[in-house]
């Protein structure tokens, strides 16, 4: 036990911790528990003492504390009058803990509560004893660099132990803590701390960023200064130092793995470079209360997506918050898109890249992410077959084959202010359809009804066209089915009997058509092609064979060849009914191409022939049964197509005199018709112009006017039996 020896009047006297428990009941414990009473209490003389005692100097035993505090703020403020709190406010009297000590109000984990009694201004607490260490002490350590980069920045008015305020002597530990920034930056302190960079540093993840980390050390410069790691058009890269790394994303799992990368080909991004003011990471993120975006005060929580978008484009928001999908959205339909649903995230591309979700060509294939998905159209009785309906349009086919110009889903539901169709103010409710389709066809009249082009399965429209669809698919397997196999009969009875005809200069020839007929001939044939080509480009524009020109020039280039063509063959079927109504030769070929009921007949014997069933061949005219079934088929599939092709051509006009449905009509008749006859050119003309045995390798008459003798006798016996 120690004790302290006070000397009065020559005598000596001793006083103990137990002499003074005989009034006092409080015993001294903590850190001063190992001294006396009167170590403190020096002015007791006697005891029973006189009260009050003097303040006790604590500085006796803690100098460099007592210089320190001399320098304080607090010390200063109670020279002044001020009340302010001295050694026992803040370590107590008689039981006084190390700050070390888990009870004691100063320990760490305490102490920001401690402080805070008085000071609501601080968030963060550090050492509070610390000594002014002269700058020159530092720099005689740290570098020139060091102080230069300390004189250009924020914290120039600062001294080294105003931030590192634990460092108490030189040279202090080479690993310090990092500074409390909260001491003067209350606000950003606390977001920070309540971040997910925040709450993984507590966590212990290394990678997790400081203040330091975004906006450096010692050289703190002002944001709005070029020089600013988190300058408008810096920050970007300085989050990237972290974001840009895949294998952080892999080790924290984050779910975007390069969104820096992906940033830097967005039209925000691109923006910046040319100086505008385009979003950066802070915009959508927040500046220091970053959090996931599960989190409801998270700036990119899907609820609050279109209000931070709103910051930049507010006519898009005011339009957005009308539209179906926000309402969705707030009543529970979680699937319900905002902005980044269409838009995309980091890569926001503008609108004419061909890479953006939101480029005419890729809207369908955006919206239908939505609106062709099984799961929600069960879930919400959504109507299906969105996509596919309307590839099945005119506009889809256009769409498709790279016609930028072609109506897409925005064309007609809008942008972002999309309402049901059952909204009198939605662009697709049924009286307002002239108005939205005449913005594109302004031949429209006001009075048109049209439909829908997502046909319901419910509606008449779609019935007739689900019926004319199936009555084309099995006409065309019948007839081609029945061409290909009676062709194939032929060409073996042929085969069979070395039925083969070689051409000499020598042999009679016989007059079958004139230049005029074969010019025209001509004609229909290269438009022919032309059409089938150009038309079939249209509907599969995604071919090899097709892609390159229908997508010349968006399909401008196909489009119009194939409208050529098309006037092409009607024009020369016009000449020809003119011919057969006003001249002697063309009035007599149509009496000989009419069918007669010896032309089935005809059909029927020489399929039994080639099958061997009958010994007789049958003998034709000047027209085959064959050709007169080629011939009239082609009258009516240049009617049909002429019909259906001149009302869509005509689309806008049409529009006026029949509903729309019929138009979508036209486009499957159009469509199947080609096929049929298409495939009947390449097994039936083809097979006797050209593959038939008795004129292989081709019938030349089309191109010279005049067919041989031994040919015409085998073919048309009876026309030379007539002459």
């Amino acid at each position: 036990m120690t004790m302290e020896t006070i000397i009065l009047t020559g005598f000596l006297f001793f006083f103990t911790k137990e002499d003074c428990l005989t009034c006092h009941e409080q015993e001294i414990r903590g850190a001063h528990e190992k001294i006396e009473c009167v170590d403190c209490h020096s002015d007791i003389k006697d005891l029973p003492h006189k009260t009050p005692l003097k303040k006790v100097k604590c500085g006796k035993c803690h100098e460099d504390i007592e210089s320190m505090y001399k320098k304080d703020i607090h010390y200063l403020l109670s020279l002044k009058g001020k009340k302010t709190p001295d050694c026992k406010t803040c370590h107590g009297t008689h039981e006084i803990l190390s700050p070390s000590n888990v009870r004691s109000p100063l320990h760490p984990s305490r102490k920001k509560i401690f402080c805070t009694k008085c000071h609501k201004n601080v968030i963060a607490p550090k050492v509070y004893h610390t000594i002014k260490i002269a700058e020159k002490e530092c720099f005689e350590c740290h570098d020139k660099e060091v102080r230069d980069t300390l004189n250009t920045s924020v914290h120039a008015v600062l001294g080294c132990s105003d931030c590192h305020r634990e460092v108490k002597k030189i040279p202090h530990p080479e690993k310090l803590e990092s500074p409390e920034c909260g001491l003067c930056h209350k606000k950003e302190y606390f977001e920070h701390v309540e971040s997910i960079h925040g709450r993984a540093i507590k966590e212990g993840v290394k990678e997790a960023a400081h203040c330091y980390d975004c906006h450096g050390s010692h050289k703190i410069v002002k944001v709005e200064k070029e020089e600013s790691p988190v300058y408008y058009k810096n920050l970007p890269e300085t989050c990237g130092r972290c974001h840009g790394k895949e294998e952080i994303a892999e080790k924290y799992r984050i779910p975007i793995r390069n969104p820096y990368q992906l940033y830097e080909e967005s039209v925000h991004y691109y923006a910046i470079l040319k100086g505008k003011k385009g979003a950066i990471c802070s915009d959508c993120h927040g500046v220091h209360d970053i959090d996931v975006s599960t989190s409801p005060k998270s700036k990119i929580n899907k609820y609050r997506i279109p209000e931070t978008c709103s910051k930049c484009h507010k006519k898009e928001y005011e339009d957005y918050v009308e539209s179906i999908h926000w309402k969705g959205y707030i009543i529970g339909v979680k699937e319900s898109p905002v902005c980044n649903d269409c838009h995309s995230e980091h890569r926001i591309l503008p609108p004419d890249n061909p890479e953006s979700p939101i480029y005419p060509l890729n809207i369908p294939k955006t919206c239908s992410d939505c609106h062709e998905r099984y799961i929600l159209i069960q879930k919400y009785g959504l109507p299906g077959k969105r996509l596919s309906t309307f590839y099945e349009s005119y506009h889809g086919l256009a769409l498709k084959a790279g016609n930028l110009v072609a109506a897409n889903c925005a064309s007609c539901h809008e942008n972002h202010r999309i309402l049901r169709s059952d909204n009198p103010l939605s662009p697709v409710y049924p009286d307002n359809l002239p108005q939205t389709c005449g913005k594109c066809h302004p031949g429209i009249k006001s009075t048109a009804k049209i439909h829908s082009v997502h046909e319901q399965i419910s509606s008449l429209g779609a019935r007739v066209i689900d019926i004319v669809r199936k009555i084309y698919i099995y006409l065309i397997i019948i007839t081609i089915g029945g061409m290909i196999v009676y062709c194939f009969l032929d060409f073996l009875k042929k085969a069979r009997e070395g039925v083969r005809y070689r051409y000499t200069e020598e042999g009679r020839e016989i007059l079958r058509f004139n230049k005029f007929e074969r010019a025209l001939h001509l004609i229909h044939l290269i438009s022919f092609i032309i059409l089938v080509y150009t038309g079939f480009a249209h509907h599969y524009p995604d071919a090899v064979w097709a892609s390159w020109i229908a997508k010349l020039g968006g399909g401008t280039l196909r489009g119009y060849l194939h409208r050529a063509a098309g006037v092409l063959i009607i024009a020369v079927f016009l000449i020809k009914v003119f011919c057969m109504i006003f001249t002697e030769r063309g009035r007599k070929q149509f009496l000989e191409l009419l069918l007669k009921p010896k032309d089935i007949k005809d059909a029927i014997l020489l399929l039994f022939y080639n099958l061997g069933l009958s010994s007789n061949k049958p003998k034709f005219g000047r027209f085959t049964f064959y050709e007169k079934f080629e011939y009239w088929a082609l009258v009516w599939g240049t009617f049909v197509m002429g019909i259906t092709g001149i009302a869509l051509w005509f689309k806008n006009q049409s529009l006026n005199y029949v509903p729309k449905w019929v138009i979508d009509l036209f486009l499957v008749v159009h469509f199947y018709e080609a096929i049929l006859a298409s495939l009947a050119i390449l097994v039936w003309h083809l097979y006797w112009v050209v593959f038939d045995p008795l004129i292989y390798p081709i019938n030349k008459s089309m191109f010279t006017g005049k067919l041989p003798e031994e040919i015409y006798e085998e073919e048309h016996p009876l026309e030379l039996k007539r002459e």
